[in-house]
């Protein structure tokens, strides 16, 4: 039997419209995409891999746009729009789903895999297939982390983050070197 875990998607959120601050780690924090040298990120051929795929959105789903992303050694962030909302598909709370699908009535009645989920899966398959070409031992953190921007304010912190995240390698949280 499966086991399942308890998903740290917000239950209230259906994920499908709006701008999500995005966080993919390697497996272990191993450092495939590159190295950074004085604050530049020199990206090996796993990190233009990333870099191409992200610049690139639409070949994983046509309703995300990535605004801005930096890859680093052993991570990437982005900031993604979603664009999707398709009323017609339900939305229910994970504490009311089950894991067994025999027990579900009706596939409508489970919640729909959202946008962002379904982008970020595809995205990390891709990279996936193509990495292990390259190096054998690729792979991802199995989870990602998403935040939710909630304004300016929120965006502009984003934004300079993002721009400002390899020159701040020496003191990022993901630098466990």
């Amino acid at each position: 039997m499966k086991n399942w875990r308890k998903t740290p998607r917000a239950d209230w959120l259906d994920y499908d419209n709006g701008l999500y601050f995005i966080t993919i780690c390697t497996d272990e924090k191993h450092h495939f995409f590159g190295k950074i040298h004085h604050g530049t990120m020199n990206l090996s051929k796993i990190g233009l891999l990333v870099d191409h795929e992200l610049f690139n959105p639409h070949l994983h789903h046509k309703h995300i746009n990535v605004l801005l992303h930096v890859v680093m050694p052993n991570h990437l962030h982005a900031i993604v729009e979603c664009t999707n909302s398709d009323p017609r598909l339900p939305y229910i709370p994970t504490h009311q789903r089950t894991p067994n699908p025999a027990y579900r009535a009706n596939p409508e009645d489970c919640r729909h895999a959202t946008t962002l989920s379904k982008y970020i899966s595809s995205f990390k398959s891709a990279i996936t297939r193509q990495a292990r070409k390259i190096d054998p031992k690729f792979g991802w953190q199995e989870r990602y982390h998403d935040h939710l921007i909630r304004g300016n304010n929120d965006l502009n912190t984003i934004t300079d983050y993002i721009n400002n995240n390899p020159t701040n390698w020496d003191k990022d949280c993901f630098n466990e070197q």
